[in-house]
């Protein structure tokens, strides 16, 4: 079986492509107008804090999913691979992060329970061998589904119910 790459959260990796972009076109437009070489350093190494940055956050932001029929792993680049096992998800669901500005929907799988302080703040619970967690993409719910057992299945689904009707209400 083809094994399929989800990012994790894909609108970072979006805007670390548009950032790069933007401070290259800065740097360059800089440069050439004033002809001073320290915006040729300036602008490129915010770029390089701002990767730094998302490399210490690793799995949060730069990271990607595989699912396969054992197990599902979170890889990053320079991280080591966490690998949950579908037989050991005992807890699944959803969780929301949101700003005054963006709302997002995630995805949990653990095997112990959810702490209720994450519930709302799905972007801090941090991931671990025990703890995977994803943003919600329709494609990657439906392709992990039939690989978790009933339970968790019926906890998934549930969620995605609560979830749907919550972004009907007005």
């Amino acid at each position: 079986m083809n094994k399929k790459r989800y990012f994790v959260y894909p609108y970072m990796i979006s805007l670390l492509i548009f950032g790069a972009i933007l401070f290259t076109a800065a740097g360059l437009i800089a440069y050439l107008s004033t002809q001073c070489w320290p915006f040729l350093i300036l602008y490129p190494s915010i770029f390089l804090f701002m990767l730094l940055i998302e490399w210490l956050e690793g799995y949060k932001m730069l990271g990607w999913v595989t699912l396969d029929e054992e197990a599902i792993s979170l890889h990053a680049p320079l991280r080591r691979t966490l690998t949950l096992r579908w037989q050991d998800v005992r807890h699944a669901g959803f969780g929301g992060s949101s700003t005054e500005v963006l709302s997002f929907d995630w995805i949990y799988l653990r095997t112990e329970p959810l702490p209720p302080r994450y519930q709302h703040r799905m972007h801090r619970l941090p991931c671990t061998p025990d703890s995977i967690r994803f943003q919600y993409r329709e494609d990657l719910f439906q392709a992990m589904l039939p690989r978790l057992n009933k339970p968790v299945r019926t906890m998934l689904e549930a969620g995605r119910r609560r979830m749907e009707e919550q972004a009907r209400r007005p």
